[in-house]
């Protein structure tokens, strides 16, 4: 979820399916994106409807070890 301004966010989801036909089984992934307002009511209302996204990763960042100097 990111806030575009103060009362529109963008919304990324990822739903998993799994499909099964006769006794085949396959699991499929797909993500969305929406944009969702929030109304003077507290009323959340799709503004844009969900459209297929890039599928999110995972980040690969690492943060830094803190180095003492070894003062108090």
């Amino acid at each position: 979820v990111s806030q575009v301004n103060e009362n529109t966010f963008e919304v990324l989801f990822s739903v998993e399916q799994v499909i099964t036909e006769d006794k085949d089984k396959e699991t499929i992934s797909s993500s969305f994106h929406v944009v969702v307002h929030i109304d003077e009511s507290d009323n959340m209302v799709i503004i844009k409807n969900p459209t297929m996204s890039k599928k999110p990763q995972k980040s690969d960042y690492q943060p830094k070890q803190l180095e003492s100097d070894h003062t108090v």
